[in-house]
């Protein structure tokens, strides 16, 4: 984490302490909805909600490209 934090950072130009603050208080919610995907529907619904957040995550930071992940 402290490795994005300086590249994102540095990218961006906004304070690394910033960055990591943020980045834990967004992180523990979706820790927590995981888990509980999990143990109540199974490690395939764990996942699939992980994907979907992770492409949400890159359309909402500008960074998504249909290309990359066609290559994945």
């Amino acid at each position: 984490m402290a490795g994005m934090c300086a590249v994102i950072s540095r990218t961006a130009g906004v304070n690394p302490y910033l960055i990591s603050v943020l980045g834990g208080i967004i992180a523990v919610p979706l820790l927590t909805l995981m888990v509980y995907l999990t143990i109540k529907f199974g490690v395939g619904v764990a996942i699939a909600a992980a994907v979907i957040i992770d492409i949400l995550s890159a359309v909402a930071t500008g960074t998504f490209r249909l290309r990359y992940g066609i290559e994945i």
